[in-house]
């Protein structure tokens, strides 16, 4: 009762105003300006601040309009505090870290009041839960708190030793966790915009292995481990060892697995890279158990949902189950979220399906009657949607290249084929040189035999095969590029486009782009 006194006398001293927040208003309020912005936003009818200005009818560089944004981005933070952690969406530990962190503010302003007595049976149940979900930073922040109260104002000595004694354990965990995050980061920033910084990961990774090993002997926290891993992770995958990528994967979920309590992330993000393993190592039954157990982690709708129906996707194209591909294409771009994807990422669903719809023309997939999506394609109007990807050189760029020539060889509209091909040649030679791109480049020289053989299928396999026998020199599962680069293997591409060819000589009008 002495603590529930002193709380209260807290709150009377204090003039305590309305809670304001967002979401929960009585119907007269729903219809103000900051809650009608508020809805705009939530429902994607407005992004960008002229959108918000023009939705409220006032100048976007107005007082009133800069009213509103700042009203509603002070609700939405206050809103913040009082999320209910009881829903669905939430598991035990991640409703445990945010009642944990949600009381540690509360203790720090009733310990800036004086009421020790309230601070100190908060933190007692803080440190209990932190303890039982291993918050690591937090066990140290409020052990210093306790041994502080225990040692200047309690005078109690045995608990001063116990918090003294838990907060440098601790600050040891915490020391070599973010030690570990510093690695990790160093790692892995060049490759956020530079691929080919890939290639030097493992030879840095490889000298801090023993380093890592000591931290997971010492600590058994889940985050250490974690990170530790993902570092192992991204230095096997840097040098394409798909099998041991594989095997750090398969312990790292073991180790999370015999936790007490589920931590949700980071069991998707290690089922995430197993299915990619499985992916390149055209494992679908694997892959597929992968993608089912990972999509039970995350919430429906959200970005890493759609990425794991992207892996899912590229699973299927490369192991020839096409109509899995096109079930998990339709899933991804119906649902009622995939308008609130990034320009990138609806890019590279319109990029998924146009290779649908040519494995519809060669009458590899068959589509249910009520598919119109792929009714009237024009390449113009495809190329159209992908001007991103068009700029990315080295990456997307490759598969919408190949897109075109693949559809036009198809119509055997070859006049347009040998147009594009003196441009895709120097594309090729100017942006197809590295390590990184070759079975690209090796695949694309395929393409360029097609006009020097006048298109006659004999002739093609024949100019074409030193290069086919590079392709398969380097097969997909040890190559250094980029695994969303081939949405297909090239490997069946190239029978596809053999199979739209015939044995006689196309009568080109036009002079072959190698004579100009």
């Amino acid at each position: 009762m002495k603590s529930l006194i002193e709380l209260i006398n807290i709150a009377s001293r204090s003039k305590v105003r309305h809670i304001d927040v967002i979401g929960n208003e009585s119907p007269g309020k729903k219809h103000t300006k900051i809650n009608k912005l508020y809805s705009a936003i939530r429902d994607g009818l407005v992004k960008t601040d002229e959108d918000a200005a023009d939705f409220l009818k006032v100048d976007v560089k107005s007082t009133a309009y800069r009213n509103v944004k700042n009203n509603l981005r002070r609700r939405l933070l206050n809103t913040i505090f009082f999320i209910d952690v009881k829903q669905a969406v939430y598991n035990e530990q991640q409703a445990a870290y945010f009642n944990c962190w949600r009381e540690w503010a509360a203790v720090k302003i009733l310990v800036a009041k004086g009421a020790h007595l309230s601070a100190m049976e908060i933190c007692q149940k803080i440190i209990n839960i932190s303890i039982q979900y291993e918050f690591v930073d937090l066990i140290l922040d409020v052990s210093k708190q306790m041994r502080l109260y225990h040692g200047t104002i309690d005078g109690d000595r045995k608990k001063f030793e116990y918090y003294n004694s838990l907060y440098h354990y601790y600050e040891g965990a915490l020391i070599a966790e973010n030690k570990v995050e510093e690695y990790f980061c160093d790692l892995t920033i060049d490759t956020i915009r530079q691929k080919s910084a890939q290639q030097n990961i493992y030879s840095k990774a490889e000298a801090l292995f023993s380093e890592l090993d000591y931290f997971i002997d010492k600590y058994p926290f889940y985050r250490i481990h974690f990170l530790v891993r993902m570092i192992k992770i991204a230095s096997y995958m840097a040098v394409n060892n798909y099998p041991e990528t594989l095997k750090i994967c398969e312990e790292g979920l073991a180790f999370l697995e015999q936790k007490s309590f589920e931590v949700k992330i980071p069991l998707s993000v290690f089922l995430h890279q197993k299915l990619v393993c499985h992916l390149q190592l055209k494992q679908f039954e694997a892959g597929k158990e992968a993608a089912e157990k990972s999509l039970g982690l995350i919430p429906d709708g959200s970005f890493n949902w759609f990425k794991n129906h992207e892996l899912r996707f590229l699973l299927a194209m490369h192991t020839c189950k096409y109509e899995d591909a096109y079930l998990t294409w339709s899933n991804a771009t119906t649902h009622k979220k995939f308008r609130f994807l990034d320009d990138n990422s609806q890019e590279k669903w319109t990029l998924y399906g146009f290779f649908l719809h040519y494995l519809t023309l060669l009458n590899k997939l068959s589509l249910p009657k009520e598919e119109t999506q792929f009714n009237n394609f024009r390449l113009g109007k495809f190329l159209n949607q992908v001007p991103t990807f068009s700029q990315d050189k080295r990456g997307l760029n490759i598969p919408i290249l190949i897109a075109q020539i693949l559809f036009l060889v198809l119509k055997k509209e070859y006049d347009l084929v040998i147009d594009r091909m003196e441009a895709i040649e120097k594309y090729c030679t100017r942006y197809l040189r590295q390590d990184d791109t070759f079975r690209s480049h090796c695949f694309i020289r395929m393409l360029l035999q097609l006009p020097e053989a006048g298109f006659h299928k004999a002739g093609v396999i024949r100019k074409a095969q030193k290069y086919l026998d590079k392709l398969k020199a380097v097969p997909l599962e040890i190559a250094s590029q980029p695994f969303e680069v081939e949405i297909t293997p090239y490997e069946n591409l190239w029978q596809f486009v053999l199979d739209s060819l015939e044995n006689k000589h196309f009568p080109s009008k036009s002079v072959p782009y190698s004579q100009r």
